[in-house]
């Protein structure tokens, strides 16, 4: 699993405490990928602050069972045991809006 593959992943709320299965983009790069974890951001069909619209044009492979939103501040590091399956790659164009987006938010 690469950056800007999009999976299916058990997703836990703020909390911790419980998850839900949803789809996550994965932004760590390839050479942090060759570890044990990936670092994700989470994709939800609820629009909120801080989120990019996600629709199947965006993708090179694969596609959505509807119109999504990337969150970016539904981020985190996950073990790649927890990612179940891989169902759509982001084209090149969209993944850097998210990567630059991402950095944006922290300056």
């Amino acid at each position: 699993m690469n950056q800007g593959d999009i999976v299916i992943t058990k997703y836990p709320f703020s909390s911790f405490k419980q998850f839900k299965v949803r789809p996550a983009l994965i932004i760590s790069n390839k050479e942090y990928n060759h570890g044990d974890n990936r670092i994700l951001i989470g994709i939800s069909t609820k629009n909120g602050s801080y989120a990019q619209n996600l629709n199947n044009e965006d993708l090179s492979e694969g596609n959505l069972l509807q119109e999504s939103y990337i969150r970016y501040s539904h981020i985190m590091t996950m073990q790649t045991d927890l990612i179940f399956k891989k169902i759509a790659t982001l084209k090149e164009k969209p993944l850097r809006e998210v990567i630059n987006k991402l950095v944006k938010t922290f300056q």
